[in-house]
């Protein structure tokens, strides 16, 4: 049994209050009487008025301490255990990196309320689910110990995204009577599933590397980089950069304004494949280093196939495009040039043009219509002029790109190698005055770089999708976490090229398939809203939770209604033997 509102004991006040009113006595009345045999029949009473006397034994006195205690009864409620009950709680916690600052407040605050969340249960079956469902469930079982050495060891690393799915997931979990309690650090206005929020967040001034962009200067390689202040004032820090073996350069001063950014820039230092960039540390140190990587893009050859005609064209796509070139030995061309003459003279991708037999005179007619895909994405096309020429026909299997009118203009014929087909004399048209013609170009080599199996090397941000072509037929992929010494750290395989990620740490990284590289990458954290604390702040909503456990676990006293007439009887009969006898004795 316990007592559901422990105000209630309050009422208990009322007992010396009680005793205190007995303690004083009426002021007694002269009464003229002919003989003295009434005289014992009188009550004693003061003859002074009212002051304090002795305490006298009569009827009221007991029935107003009974009714005192009757009252403080049934007001302090008392509720009584229900046997085999069991409390089932789903603790979701949000797995974005910007917890991390939280993370021993979160712990503090379960300890202090999960009892409260039990209430009068007589065990607990207890749920710890990370807020990203694709994530494996961190705790199920009675133990809080094992709860809490769960909760320890739990990471938030995840970027900002929603919970819904992983509170849907809690809730089918623990029933329509369980508790679910979502752990953030920002306060959310609504929570689906009866969920209760529990903010524990508050404003940080934090500052952070968003970012890093690399250029060439005179065959010398450079980086800048973003430092962003997120606090709504002014903040200095120290940057260095670390080089492998431990050296590190002198710390440099930089003053970021209130929510501004600044630029770091240097160059890359000769000989060296690696480094880092080091922000002076604060809460949120997540974002303090940004690991750089020397950019080794794939390279993809190009040549004109069996056609001198395509030559030029070749030659001016090694020219256009960076880390595209000529390829000097047919056997290790990348993209062939052709015509619909050569067409399918090699088993390679390609770039087809129509091969016209004379000048036409006659523009083609024909609304101009793109279709929906990758590769057309916000191209204009409506400036294209095209002659009439011979054209190049196209199968079911063919997906078209770009009709004039019932021609297709350009159409992808795929098969293993993929061929962008331009159903139209490059020389009788104006398309290499076209912007969308030279972008539909560009994303077609960055497809066909994408497909190449071969060692590249790139700064990404933590968690992104990688990219990275590879042998169905030579084995596993290997995922290494290296040092900045190229030492290894851990390894992991990945089932598909499909399901490879960068790590949710910053830090260096290498795939490779077998013993053939395919990947080098340096990864860091950009997401700048995980960054911002600004809205952080506290919020809880434990007083449901708690009163919803003590009604599903206990149940009412069933007396309560004979207690609470009981009491009624009381102040009745205490009025009766305190009044109403004494006035009819008067009347007497």
């Amino acid at each position: 049994m316990f007592f559901s509102n422990p105000y209630g004991f309050l009422a208990l006040l009322g007992i010396p209050a009680v005793l205190a009113i007995h303690f004083f006595q009426r002021r007694a009345k002269p009464l003229p009487v002919s003989t003295l045999f009434l005289l014992h029949q009188t009550q004693r009473e003061s003859a002074s008025g009212r002051r304090f006397d002795r305490l006298l034994n009569s009827p009221p006195l007991w029935l107003q301490l009974l009714m005192v205690l009757l009252l403080t009864w049934f007001l302090v409620e008392p509720r009584y255990q229900k046997q085999q009950s069991v409390q089932r709680i789903a603790v979701v916690l949000d797995s974005s990196a910007s917890m991390q600052v939280f993370k021993d407040k979160v712990v503090e605050k379960l300890e202090k309320e999960l009892d409260g969340i039990q209430g009068r249960a007589n065990k607990a079956e207890y749920f710890l689910l990370d807020s990203n469902p694709a994530n494996p469930r961190l705790y199920h079982g009675e133990s809080r110990d094992a709860f809490f050495a769960a909760l320890r060891e739990w990471q938030p690393r995840e970027g900002t995204h929603g919970s819904r799915h992983s509170l849907r997931m809690a809730r089918s979990m623990v029933g329509d009577k369980g508790a679910v309690v979502y752990l953030t650090d920002t306060p959310v206005d609504q929570l689906e599933y009866g969920s209760h929020l529990f903010a524990v967040g508050h404003e940080e001034a934090n500052c952070g590397l968003t970012g890093v962009q690399f250029s060439d200067r005179d065959g010398e390689l450079l980086w800048q980089a973003t430092a962003k202040n997120y606090a709504p004032v002014q903040q200095t820090r120290q940057w260095l950069l670390e080089l492998p073996g431990g050296t590190r350069s002198a710390s440099r001063e930089i003053t970021i304004p209130a929510r501004g950014v600044v630029t770091l820039q240097g160059s890359f230092p000769k000989g060296v494949e690696r480094c880092r960039i080091h922000l002076g540390p604060d809460a949120f140190t997540v974002d303090d280093q940004l690991p750089l990587l020397r950019p080794e893009p794939k390279l993809l050859t190009v040549m004109a196939v069996a056609n001198a005609e395509m030559e030029p064209v070749a030659d001016k796509l090694a020219e256009s495009f960076e880390h595209v070139t000529l390829a000097t030995d047919s056997a290790e061309v990348n993209v062939a040039v052709m015509n619909q003459l050569t067409l399918g003279a090699t088993d390679t991708h390609g770039i087809v043009f129509v091969k016209s037999a004379g000048r036409s005179t006659d523009y083609l007619k024909g609304t101009i219509v793109a279709e929906k895909h990758g590769l057309m994405d916000g191209l204009n096309w409506q400036p294209l002029l095209v002659k009439k020429v011979l054209s190049i026909p196209h199968v079911e299997t063919d997906t078209v790109l770009l009709w004039q009118g019932d021609r297709p203009l350009v159409f992808l014929r795929g098969g293993g190698r993929d061929q962008l087909v331009f159903n139209f004399d490059l020389k009788q048209s104006n398309a290499e005055k076209q912007e969308a013609f030279a972008v539909l170009l560009w994303r077609f080599l960055e497809r066909v770089r994408q497909r190449k199996v071969a060692h590249a090397a790139e700064v990404v941000e933590t968690t992104q999708q990688l990219k990275i072509a590879s042998d169905p037929t030579a084995g596993a992929l290997v995922i290494e976490l290296q040092t900045i010494d190229g030492a290894v750290l851990s390894e992991t395989k990945a089932t598909t090229a499909a399901a490879l990620v960068a790590p949710d740490e910053s830090g260096y990284f290498h795939v490779r398939q077998g013993e053939t590289p395919l990947f080098t990458g340096a990864s860091y954290f950009a997401d700048t809203r995980e960054a911002d604390f600004v809205d952080c702040a506290e919020q809880d909503s434990w007083a449901p939770i708690v009163s919803a456990a003590v009604q599903q676990h206990t149940r009412e006293d069933h007396l309560w209604r004979y207690v609470l007439a009981l009491t009624v009887l009381a102040m009745l009969a205490s009025w009766y033997f305190g009044n109403g006898s004494f006035s009819s004795q008067r009347k007497d």
